[in-house]
């Protein structure tokens, strides 16, 4: 893991978000499977679900299952939610 500091501007926001995205792309490519895996906290938004609950299906499903049961009118949707259930 790694954090960008910046005095935040518009530029600058621009400029870390660039940085930060090239950087996680270089991570991935040395990764052995090639593939992004964000913890849930500290996702940036552009994430699919796989990429930040895990790539199994039964993961999704399981939490697709337990929203169903504990969130069935979806009010805890704020971030990374899981929707679709």
């Amino acid at each position: 893991a790694f954090s960008t500091q910046y005095h935040h501007s518009p530029e600058n926001a621009a400029a870390a978000t660039k940085y930060g995205r090239q950087a996680r792309q270089l991570f991935v490519q040395g990764a052995s499977p090639m593939r992004l895996n964000a913890y849930s906290n500290y996702a940036n938004g552009d994430e699919t679900l796989e990429e930040i609950y895990g790539y199994e299906p039964w993961r999704l499903e399981k939490l697709k299952r337990l929203k169903r049961k504990w969130d069935p009118k979806g009010r805890f949707c704020f971030f990374n939610p899981i929707t679709g259930y």
